[in-house]
């Protein structure tokens, strides 16, 4: 099998993930469109790779791969800073509820 037909089998099973999480109750339709976004872009690209040569040129790379690359990088570190930032604000949280159950406790004692 070639590297296109791969990518589109992963991109498949990706998206019916995330779409079976939304048929669960368990996840928001904004978050099935940023998905399917984001997977037709790479089935996009997989399937027509010269594409990534046209962003390339706008963003003064020498190759489309190095572009896109680039944005897998950016994007991956855009979602490393909100999980940290999530899980900040559940430490925050688990701090705050930890504090009212130990001030309750102690009214009862």
């Amino acid at each position: 099998m070639g590297i296109k037909t791969l990518t589109i089998i992963f991109i498949l099973f990706a998206w019916s993930r995330i779409a079976l999480r939304v048929k669960k109750g368990n996840a928001r339709m904004l978050e099935l469109l940023f998905w399917t976004i984001i997977w037709f872009a790479v089935g996009f690209t997989a399937i027509y790779p010269g594409t990534t040569d046209i962003m390339a040129r706008i963003l003064g790379v020498g190759r489309g791969f190095d572009a896109a690359v680039f944005f897998a990088i950016l994007i991956l570190l855009y979602s490393v800073y909100r999980i940290y930032f999530k899980i900040s604000l559940l430490q925050q949280e688990i701090t705050r509820l930890t504090r009212e159950l130990a001030f309750k406790d102690a009214e009862k004692k």
